[in-house]
């Protein structure tokens, strides 16, 4: 387990649908984080600015904005992020063709439900404190979901007692 205090950003592609055949409908969803130590957090959130900034992005850095078919630009920023700023990306790959059986996750709450709380529940074992800041989901769904990770996949502890959970 790192003794480091971590700082983890979480944000989703894909939607939740589980016919992947109907127009639309991405076959895989996927959670990524990016993982900083928090003392390299100022340090981040200045090389955010830059990047911006470097590249006309204005205020948010959002992949939209970069453009597909600019490759190349994209290659650039991760160039610039990867040679300024210790971090670590974690990444979790849902295939939902091999869902077909599970009738549960065809509920948008229950499969954001579970697989985010599988996907943040492992923070507990890899870092003893940490705080965890995911991309926001539906409004009027967001605090639920916010309960749910707090109540079942962040365990605070005697000795661990700094593990957080917030919507940006």
């Amino acid at each position: 387990m790192s003794a480091q205090n971590a700082n983890i950003y979480v944000d989703e592609f894909g939607n939740t649908a589980l016919n992947i055949d109907k127009p639309g409908t991405f076959s895989h969803f996927v959670y990524c984080s990016i993982i900083i130590n928090s003392n390299d957090k100022q340090k981040a959130e200045d090389l955010r600015k830059k990047v911006a900034k470097d590249h006309n992005l204005g205020s948010d850095i959002k992949s939209k904005n970069i453009g597909e078919k600019l490759f190349d630009r994209r290659i650039r920023i991760l160039s610039q992020l990867v040679e300024n700023l210790d971090f670590t990306i974690d990444v979790l790959v849902v295939d939902k063709s091999k869902l077909a059986e599970a009738q549960g996750l065809k509920h948008k709450r229950i499969f954001y439900k579970y697989f985010q709380n599988f996907f943040v529940k492992k923070y507990n074992d890899k870092y003893e404190s940490f705080s965890i800041w995911a991309d926001k989901v539906g409004e009027d769904f967001q605090f639920e979901l916010q309960a749910h990770i707090r109540n079942n996949s962040i365990s605070p502890s005697l000795f661990h007692q700094d593990r957080f959970f917030f919507y940006i």
